[in-house]
């Protein structure tokens, strides 16, 4: 089942009888509020300081009013009414859990996470990363991308970075599973989009350790050092060097005869 109201992206919200288009920027912002919001109350302050800033109008009050009678007479007619009701002090959206994206973000995720982060058999995690995966493809684009508001415009850097956590924590279960080769197209993109996140260039380093790239991983180091050191005149953190460090000894130190080297995966 699709979800009925999307936020992490462009506004969607699909009824029983087909896409709601809402082209008036207000009601947008309106809309990704109360969705941020599902079933709790947002009050009408709120809303004026999302739609206005922090200057909203002496009518401000009216003006929700009339963008609220509009948004519900549009989604009645793709069948959904009575989804937005007036609670003081102000409204509230009415959706099941798995009818808001970004709801059925966070449940995935979080149950998935606890497992991860228990350092289960392989089983169990193989099929937490696939219950992270689906939620990250609920999760395709920056969120609350069509709305100018600043107040939503905040909420929307702390999404994206929960979600870049979220793939972070993904990335490294799958390269406790072996899956560099599944991974390293991820990671190359992702350092050169974030290239001072320490722990992004770790995995990369990690995945392409784990692909016998040895001296693709140093360079990398380097390029990452180099980016430390020129944005930040810092060098990279300590996690970081170490793993450069360990690297370099896999390579400065042949293994012996008869001896091979632990497998990275999961057994």
């Amino acid at each position: 089942m699709q979800p009925v109201f999307r936020i992490l992206g462009p506004l969607q919200v699909t009824g029983p009888r087909g896409a709601l288009t809402i082209p008036a920027a207000r009601e947008r912002a309106i809309v990704f509020q109360l969705a941020l919001n599902a079933n709790n109350v947002v009050s009408a302050g709120r809303l004026a300081e999302t739609v206005w800033g922090y200057s909203a109008p002496g009518t401000a009050k009216t003006q929700i009013q009339i963008c609220i009678s509009r948004l519900r007479r549009s989604l009645d007619g793709v069948g959904l009414s009575d989804r937005i009701l007036t609670a003081a002090p102000g409204y509230r959206l009415v959706a099941a859990e798995d009818e808001v994206d970004l709801l059925v973000f966070e449940r995935r995720v979080s149950a998935a996470l606890r497992v991860i982060r228990q350092r289960p058999a392989r089983g169990p995690l193989v099929h937490a990363v696939a219950s992270v995966r689906y939620a990250l493809d609920l999760f395709p684009a920056e969120p609350l991308l069509d709305v100018g508001s600043e107040v939503l415009q905040s909420y929307a850097r702390r999404l994206s970075e929960r979600r870049l956590h979220v793939l972070e924590e993904c990335l490294d279960a799958q390269l406790t599973l072996g899956q560099a080769g599944d991974v390293i197209d991820d990671t190359a993109r992702l350092v050169a989009e974030h290239p001072l996140r320490g722990r992004l260039q770790c995995t990369h380093m990690k995945a392409l350790r784990q692909l016998g790239r040895r001296a693709d991983a140093l360079a990398a180091y380097q390029e990452a050092r180099r980016a430390y050191r020129e944005r930040l005149g810092v060098e990279p953190d300590p996690e970081l060097r170490g793993l450069y460090e360990e690297i370099l000894r896999d390579m400065t130190c042949p293994i012996g005869p008869g001896l091979t080297r632990s497998p990275s995966g999961v057994a």
